[in-house]
């Protein structure tokens, strides 16, 4: 915030503590979650993603699993 183009100091002032709030939120919210800026937001979602499609693959491959091991054991 080393230049301002807003004219009077009160529109100075309402600048200023809107750039601090976001500063501080940034703050709160990596010290809570982990990320702060919108590119650490950005990474968590694809990472959200990513972990979803795994756990569905996964899940895939166990119900492959059993039905396999079903089949084989069979009626006797």
């Amino acid at each position: 915030m080393r230049r301002t183009h807003l004219k009077t100091h009160a529109k100075i002032l309402k600048r200023l503590l809107i750039h601090v709030a976001g500063f501080n939120l940034a703050l709160v919210m990596r010290t809570l979650f982990g990320f702060g800026t919108p590119r650490g937001l950005q990474d968590l979602v694809s990472k959200m993603i990513f972990t979803i499609l795994r756990l569905i693959h996964v899940a895939e491959q166990l119900n492959r699993s059993i039905r396999s091991r079903l089949a084989n054991i069979g009626p006797q």
